[in-house]
């Protein structure tokens, strides 16, 4: 992970997107949620609605209520949000009322709203998203977050498609907190040298 330099944990509201599909997006956001789970009360929502998938990874039921039954009215919050077996982790999948139109559901008052007192009840949210390229979902929960992290895959994903996403994140006002490498496997200056423009040498804090 490259980190901006000015990064702090104390935020409250993290969301996690991608470029395209398939770079390891949602595996990275279940696992650092995973991780966060250790030290602090994390809840992880899946608001990836064209392709939820929080919900089957972390073994909730099929059809467990979440963020889409909460919104909408059709449940509350103790129905929606789940202990994820074998760990402190909460998880709110996508639900099963799952907005028709994603955009206009994420743009509601109802959803700012609900987002706003989920992150008041625990120490982290962590949010899936769909990818840039699919529509504007990402950048609508972009401003709602107080950081993104930006996941790439290294030697998949054209640089073209990884900085044209990181520009549209900056341009929606998201505070760009890092940039995620998954595949990985080449030395870090070598990473480093084919980050996408726009994510300068001198916000960059540490690769693990």
């Amino acid at each position: 992970v490259i980190v901006d330099s000015t990064m702090t944990m104390s935020q409250r509201v993290m969301l996690v997107t991608s470029a395209r599909d398939g770079e390891g997006k949602t595996s990275f956001c279940t696992d650092l949620a995973y991780a966060l789970a250790q030290a602090k009360r994390t809840l992880v929502i899946d608001c990836d609605f064209r392709n939820p998938q929080i919900g089957m990874r972390l073994g909730l039921p099929m059809h467990a209520k979440g963020i889409g039954d909460l919104v909408t009215g059709r449940a509350e919050v103790k129905d929606c949000v789940h202990s994820v077996p074998g760990s402190t982790l909460l998880a709110m999948p996508a639900g099963c009322d799952v907005p028709d139109n994603p955009e206009e559901f994420l743009l509601s008052p109802s959803f700012r709203e609900a987002l706003r007192a989920l992150s008041s009840r625990v120490d982290m949210v962590l949010i899936d998203s769909p990818a840039l390229y699919t529509g504007s979902d990402a950048l609508i929960i972009a401003q709602q977050a107080d950081d993104t992290l930006y996941v790439v895959k290294a030697r998949q994903t054209p640089a073209s498609a990884a900085s044209k996403g990181l520009q549209q994140l900056r341009r929606s006002g998201a505070n760009v907190m890092g940039l995620v490498l998954t595949n990985a496997e080449a030395e870090p200056e070598n990473v480093l040298r084919r980050m996408p423009t726009g994510f300068s040498r001198r916000d960059r804090k540490s690769v693990v």
